[in-house]
């Protein structure tokens, strides 16, 4: 598994307000940790809604902070890719698993559709469908029809 990075023990005595913008990085645990992210937050989509930050303990890193932004994002799959990661810290090599949220166009496109009609708020099929079946149907779906990616579907589940 991959270690947690702290990078900046004194965060929490910093006021994001008065940083410079350019030094501001709301990705350190111990703002999460402590719940004092939220000024780092509101400050980017005042001022940066569309931030670089370049230099944290995962490497530098883009913070969209607003909807229409992010919307745009999660949108336009030719231009910002989820692939292979959507979070900020690499997956440890030998923790790397298949996650729809992370893939782009085709293959998240199908893998949403088998997902969709369970997932789906009023279809009732979560409350009594047993998360088995629903992991089942995606395991079955992946093996059929991910080429290369079948051995990797069966150990997965």
């Amino acid at each position: 598994m991959t270690e947690v990075l702290y990078e900046n023990p004194d965060v929490l005595n910093q006021d994001p307000w008065q940083l410079p913008l350019e030094d501001l990085n709301p990705a350190q645990p111990e703002l999460f940790a402590h719940d004092r992210y939220g000024d780092y937050f509101a400050r980017l989509r005042e001022q940066a809604p569309v931030h670089y930050c370049r230099d944290s303990a995962f490497g530098p890193y883009w913070s969209i902070t607003k909807y229409l932004d992010i919307k745009y994002v999660n949108t336009h799959n030719e231009l910002f890719s989820s692939e292979p990661n959507i979070v900020l810290q690499d997956q440890a090599e030998d923790f790397k698993l298949p996650m729809f949220i992370a893939m782009d166009p085709p293959s998240h496109t199908q893998q949403r559709k088998v997902v969709a009609p369970i997932v789906a708020p009023g279809s009732g099929e979560l409350e009594t469908a047993p998360a088995a079946a629903v992991l089942g149907a995606v395991a079955r779906w992946s093996t059929l029809t991910c080429e290369g990616e079948r051995q990797e579907a069966e150990e997965w589940f």
